[in-house]
């Protein structure tokens, strides 16, 4: 069975490489160097209406996957159920945060400027360090 500490130690170690991807496709658009071009403005609106479902949806589950077994975990270290449900839930918010990102990304090969596809890819780097994995349970 895993321990807290230890299951702590690997969403640290996905946290930190889920970030460390937001700059490689940073740094992938800089040696591609995407072509300029008028991108409609519905693809923003669509892309926009989209990134703020995906936040509201990696809002939700982190109240009910990370928050509420953590809550658990505070009486019971030792619970194995809580603590599967807590680094799913880490997961799964490091991989929303990431959607946000590639959304910005996206937006950047189809051709848009820094002014739009930066808000996006921004916005996914501020939520990703937003859901950074914290253990604030006192025994471990």
């Amino acid at each position: 069975m895993a321990s807290l500490a230890k299951t702590y130690k690997e969403l640290r170690f996905f946290h930190f490489m889920f970030v460390r991807t937001w700059f490689l496709f940073i740094l992938c658009i800089q040696v591609v160097k995407p072509q300029a071009r008028t991108v409609q403005p519905m693809i923003f609106y669509a892309l926009a209406i989209v990134v703020i479902m995906d936040m509201a949806l990696g809002v939700a589950l982190r109240k009910k996957r990370v928050d509420a077994p953590m809550e658990v975990l505070r009486r019971e270290p030792e619970n194995g159920g809580a603590l599967a449900q807590w680094r799913a839930g880490n997961i799964f918010s490091f991989a929303q945060a990431e959607t946000v990102t590639l959304f910005g990304v996206a937006l950047k090969f189809l051709g848009a400027n820094w002014s739009f596809a930066g808000i996006f890819s921004l916005l996914g780097l501020v939520l990703m360090l937003l859901w950074t994995p914290r253990l604030d349970v006192a025994s471990a």
